[in-house]
């Protein structure tokens, strides 16, 4: 019954719509705690919108999210892919590899704010940790999954190592980047939510942090909506470009 893209949408929207009308019902006949209905989140969003406050806290969060995620994905990019086509580079940062990849890079945030300061260097700095290790090993794993028999084939047509990376490899690998893009995208999150609430006077995360203090939901579920929207915002253009850039790979996509 539900084949082809557009009844896979009017499912997921009848989905949607289902769940927030029977919060929205719930919360009419009986009290729900401190958890606000749909329609009082959607007010406080418009009033702190209207207001101002809303637009200057989200971009100071994205004036620490950009430049974090792209330095971050930017440096581990780059190393994944040396570290995929050079054995003697794999060997020699493998270890370190190892050892600092399993620490949550939050636990890092109060070194980086000993060395760059209590403003938003130590702040991006912690993202930019965040999101080049996940980024490092997508891309490694996308360049190792390039088949071999396609490098072999350029070998044999005398092409330069060079030129075998750029034309071969790195178009075989743009799977492994997407992954890496989207894998990014909610740990770059995760990790600014979390520097904001550590003492920062503006951004999404000191608005939910301060909200929740006192105990005003209906705000503290406005900063979660706009988190949210920033995500799926993002979640949706990657995909809208990975089907345009890798339009010979035909897979399954929510948001095409």
């Amino acid at each position: 019954m539900f084949e082809g893209k557009k009844c896979g949408w009017l499912l997921s929207l009848l989905s949607l719509g289902a769940g927030l009308s029977l919060w929205q019902g719930v919360s009419l006949f009986r009290e729900v705690g401190l958890i606000p209905s749909p329609l009082q989140i959607l007010t406080t969003f418009y009033d702190l919108l209207v207001s101002g406050e809303l637009g200057r806290h989200t971009l100071a969060s994205l004036g620490r999210l950009l430049p974090g995620w792209l330095l971050g994905i930017s440096i581990g990019a780059t190393l994944g892919t040396l570290l995929a086509v050079s054995r003697r580079l794999f060997y020699l940062f493998i270890p370190w590899l190892a050892l600092i990849f399993p620490i949550p890079k939050i636990a890092l945030f109060p070194l980086f704010i000993i060395l760059f300061g209590i403003g938003d260097s130590s702040r991006i700095i912690t993202i930019t940790a965040g999101v080049l290790f996940p980024a490092l090993f997508c891309v490694y794993q996308g360049v190792k999954s390039v088949p071999g028999n396609l490098v072999d084939m350029g070998w044999s047509f005398q092409l330069s190592k060079k030129t075998i990376i750029r034309h071969i490899i790195l178009p075989g690998a743009y799977p492994g980047f997407f992954l890496a893009f989207r894998l990014t995208t909610p740990i770059a999150l995760i990790v600014l939510v979390a520097a904001e609430m550590l003492g920062a006077q503006e951004g999404i995360g000191s608005l939910i942090l301060a909200a929740g203090s006192m105990a005003q939901m209906d705000i503290l579920f406005a900063g979660v909506l706009v988190l949210s929207l920033i995500g799926l915002s993002v979640m949706v253009f990657w995909n809208w470009l990975e089907a345009r850039v890798i339009h010979w790979q035909s897979n399954v996509s929510l948001f095409r």
